[in-house]
C-alpha cells in the first residue's frame, strides 16, 4: 500500500508542477490578450492533464514565432545577403 500512495503522490506532484510551470508561460506571453490568458489557465486547472500538454502544444516556443525578416533592393530574392 505504502508504494501505490508513494507513486499517486509523485503524479499528482508532476501534475501540479507541469500546471504551474505552463501557467507561468501563459501569464508571460505578450502575444495573448487578457481573455485568452484567462481561458488558457481555467483549461489549464480544469483539465489537470491534457489541458497543460494541449496549451504547450498550441503555444509555439517564442524564439521561433518572433523571427523577424528584413528584405532591402539589394539582396536577391528570398532575402538573403549575396555570397562573398
Amino acid at each position: 500500500m505504502d508504494g501505490v500512495y508513494y507513486f499517486a503522490v509523485t503524479v499528482v506532484a508532476a501534475i501540479l508542477v507541469l500546471s504551474a510551470y505552463v501557467t507561468q508561460r501563459i501569464v508571460r506571453d505578450d502575444l495573448s490578450a487578457r481573455g485568452q490568458k484567462l481561458a488558457q489557465i481555467v483549461l489549464v486547472w480544469i483539465l489537470p492533464v491534457i489541458g497543460p500538454i494541449l496549451v504547450l502544444y498550441l503555444h509555439r516556443d517564442e524564439r521561433f514565432e518572433k523571427r523577424e525578416y528584413q528584405i532591402s533592393g539589394d539582396e536577391p530574392f528570398g532575402g538573403f545577403p549575396p555570397e562573398p
